[in-house]
């Protein structure tokens, strides 16, 4: 399981950092919380939550 914080996953898929921040307290996107300051992002789980996206509206690879 590789654990990345807001910088990392931020860099990977191209979203700023503000927009992370809204979609955990949105609940939109898979995270894990170990405290209120401590905030991971599993990356198995955010590119299988990407693809379900890219499904649900129609984007192609």
């Amino acid at each position: 399981m590789n654990l990345l914080n807001y910088d990392e996953l931020s860099k990977k898929i191209s979203v700023k950092k503000s927009t992370l921040y809204a979609w955990v307290s949105q609940n939109k996107i898979p995270y894990l919380r170990f405290s209120n300051r401590c905030v991971r992002f599993n990356e198995e789980d955010i590119f299988e939550w990407i693809e379900e996206k890219q499904k649900q509206y129609g984007v192609k690879k």
